[in-house]
């Protein structure tokens, strides 16, 4: 019997660890997301810069629970939006959801038409590892955005503890994390240096 191609196993990882998140009760959800804005706070620094956030669908870790964060520091958010297969723009976001409409794939995004230059990406994703690297839906548009940017941004894995695994096979196109921050705390990336 042949090696299932690398493809499959990833869908199947994809969905094995989106049901594994799905079955977390909607208090454990609402309580780590709590937990891990407060180590993002302690860990990451957003006086005088940019933050991407991202509104969570489905049963994905809260990213906006990071605004009071962000502008308690000092930073302004934004929000990313999918332009077709183009990487993605970051609009401003003052934190209102009543300033938010539908975007592609169920995203929620800014009414503003202010584009902003992210300094920090906090990235939503299914799995990770400790090598920093993530698996997302498949489609690439944090990849290519990140990759398409004149200046690197610092990239913040954001996600429950449970959905870490022993290793994503890294594919070419693939930009790896600087730090992933979960309810349980920050996972510093093996090889980056968070001194």
């Amino acid at each position: 019997m042949g090696k299932e191609p690398a493809s499959e196993q990833k869908q199947a990882l994809r969905q094995r660890i989106k049901n594994q998140r799905d079955a977390l009760t909607e208090a454990y959800r609402i309580a780590g997301s709590k937990a891990a804005a407060n180590a993002f706070a302690r860990h990451v620094s957003c006086a005088g810069k940019t933050v991407a956030l991202f509104i969570p669908i489905g049963s994905e870790i809260d990213g906006s629970a990071l605004f009071p964060v962000v502008a308690g520091q000092g930073g302004r958010a934004a929000l990313p939006v999918v332009l077709g297969e183009e990487p993605m723009a970051f609009l401003e976001w003052n934190g209102s959801f009543a300033g938010l409409r539908d975007g592609l794939f169920g995203t929620k995004i800014p009414l503003s038409r202010n584009v902003v230059k992210p300094d920090i990406v906090v990235v939503p994703l299914l799995g990770f590892d400790r090598h920093g690297h993530r698996l997302g839906w498949g489609k690439g548009f944090y990849d290519r955005t990140i990759a398409a940017m004149a200046t690197k941004p610092m990239t913040v894995g954001y996600a429950f503890a449970m959905q870490e695994v022993g290793r994503i096979e890294a594919e070419a196109h693939d930009v790896p994390l600087d730090l992933i921050i979960t309810e349980k705390g920050p996972v510093h990336v093996t090889g980056k240096d968070h001194s």
